[in-house]
């Protein structure tokens, strides 16, 4: 406690300090104020701790300091900010518990969605998605004759990918900046005049084809024969705006910034894909949806014992216009982190029903809201609705 006494004694010292002609200040008003205090700096402690922390410091560190607040702090006295602070330390100290001690794969979906999944109803929304894809994809420009798999084939043959040299990279990072670019300028629930601070950075790393490091969008140019340009509008949306990062303008301050929950992040950029999608399909987002869909369902039956990796591979091959380089590299991702693409489908559902239950102003306004209010666990996304009569 002795790193909260200076705090103390400047809030006493202001107390005490008051002129005569001004009444003291209220006892209990002075309490939630020494309270605040030390909550807030527990808290900014964590904020600049925790990202130097790796494997079983950072989960052995986030379960002292939820100790340590809860001795410290009485939670009945904080205000509501505070006090949604200190529960997304708990969600952190929790989801950093089954990273680091494992837990079986149901286990590790819900910590990375913070939804209480349910495979059979997933798999079920799985197949009704994919499905729903097919059926678009056949009124846009697929004759009625023509089977799924063999549209894609032919998709995949006709596909144009960079030239492999330095020119042939950079003109597919520039192509992949307009494409994000005219994604921004296309979305209208986006405020215009909100700073686009993305990065792309391209690497020779043999990593999944697409990642964020340090607030940056990494590609892969490892093998610049996995990235079709047919695809460069799916991956304008999901992973520029009007995708993920629409909603990591947070700030400092808060511990959202430190959430590693791709069933928010990745879910919300599901989310833009599909609207996008509903608003005007094009086959280049309908295909890039369809990976999407396919890692998941992949996801889901690799680990539940019910696919094989050669039978995932073959599954994806068929159903998707991918090569299999980019494929394989994608499996060799879900194998790496399991339930990742599960929990940002889980994610992409619930932000659905979410909206369902939206009370008025439930298109563009709603969206804002929720790329201001930023990453949050859902149960505690949803307090934040309903306090705000925002759903019902």
């Amino acid at each position: 406690m002795k790193n909260f006494v200076p705090v103390l004694i400047l809030l006493l010292t202001a107390a005490c300090s008051s002129t005569p002609t001004r009444q003291l200040e209220n006892s209990d008003t002075l309490r939630t104020r020494v309270e605040i205090a030390i909550a807030r700096q527990l808290l900014n402690e964590v904020g600049t701790e925790l990202p130097r922390l790796k494997g079983s410091m950072r989960s052995r560190y986030l379960e002292q300091k939820t100790r340590q607040f809860r001795r410290s702090v009485d939670l009945s006295a904080l205000n509501s900010a505070t006090l949604l602070e200190f529960h997304l330390l708990e969600f952190l100290d929790a989801a950093a518990r089954v990273r680091w001690q494992g837990g079986n794969y149901e286990t590790q979906v819900r910590a990375l969605s913070s939804i209480n999944v349910t495979f059979d109803d997933l798999d079920s929304q799985l197949l009704d998605t994919l499905n729903q894809i097919d059926q678009t994809l056949l009124e846009v420009n697929n004759p009625a004759s023509m089977t799924i798999s063999r549209h894609m084939e032919k998709v995949r043959q006709s596909a144009r990918y960079p030239e492999d040299s330095f020119t042939g990279r950079q003109n597919y990072l520039d192509d992949l900046q307009q494409a994000m670019q005219a994604s921004y300028e296309h979305s209208s629930w986006m405020n215009s005049n909100e700073v686009k601070a993305l990065e792309l950075r391209g690497q020779e790393s043999g990593n999944a084809p697409f990642h964020y490091t340090n607030s940056s969008l990494v590609i892969d140019l490892n093998d610049v024969r996995s990235l079709p340009y047919f695809e460069l509008e799916g991956i304008a949306t999901f992973y520029g705006y009007p995708g993920r990062t629409a909603i990591e303008h947070l700030g400092t301050g808060s511990l959202r910034s430190l959430l590693q929950l791709p069933g928010y992040s990745f879910g919300w950029a599901w989310l833009m894909l599909e609207k996008h999608n509903a608003e005007k399909p094009l086959p280049a987002q309908l295909y890039f949806a369809k990976l999407m869909a396919g890692l998941a369902l992949a996801d889901l039956r690799l680990h539940s014992g019910t696919w094989s990796r050669d039978a995932a591979a073959s599954y994806l091959f068929e159903q998707t216009p991918y090569g299999r380089d980019r494929l394989n590299k994608s499996l060799d991702y879900i194998q790496r982190r399991p339930g990742f693409y599960l929990a940002a489908f889980a994610g992409r559902l619930r932000f659905t029903e979410l909206q369902r239950r939206c009370i008025n102003s439930c298109d563009l306004p709603f969206l804002e809201r929720l790329a201001t209010l930023g990453p949050l666990p859902f149960d505690l996304l949803e307090e934040r609705l309903l306090a705000e009569q925002i759903i019902q």
